[in-house]
């Protein structure tokens, strides 16, 4: 491999979203970035094992300026968190996978803050799945998901 993404975005400064990347028990890289390329724009996601790659996925709404993104894994479960702004709070959203990155739930609007919010960080033991957030009204948060029955 090469390159992990082909979005054909060039800048001449410091992107200000970084990307994120886990590995899960079974060797499968899970990545999410931000670009603003020629070929596609927003938040990602893409699952590279044994030497092949899904299609990325957008990930959040980028009229909310969805930003920000973080992956984690543990066994088969892969947990990703992102930011928005909705025009008047701050959102924390996250999406989960109980197979590896293979399926994935419905975005989650998991808490909203109406001053100044860190970006959510997911965690995850395979078992249960949580994201942190910090706000300034708020505090920090742990935020338990609904996984259902992972694997």
């Amino acid at each position: 491999m090469d390159r992990a993404t082909d979005d054909e975005w060039q800048i001449d400064a410091c992107p200000h979203h970084g990307g994120g990347l886990a590995v899960d028990s079974h060797g499968a890289l899970h990545l999410v970035w931000f670009t603003q390329g020629k070929t596609r724009q927003g938040l990602f996601y893409k699952r590279i094992a044994g030497g092949r790659e899904s299609s990325p996925m957008a990930l959040g709404d980028p009229a909310a300026q969805a930003g920000h993104a973080t992956v984690a894994a543990a066994g088969s479960m892969v947990l990703i968190a992102w930011r928005e702004f909705d025009g008047r709070a701050y959102v924390a959203r996250a999406m989960h996978s109980t197979d590896g990155g293979a399926s994935w739930s419905a975005p989650l609007r998991l808490a909203e803050s109406g001053g100044a919010a860190d970006y959510p960080l997911p965690l995850t033991d395979g078992k249960q799945a949580l994201v942190v957030w910090n706000s300034a009204t708020e505090g920090v948060r742990v935020l338990l998901l609904d996984v259902g029955n992972a694997k």
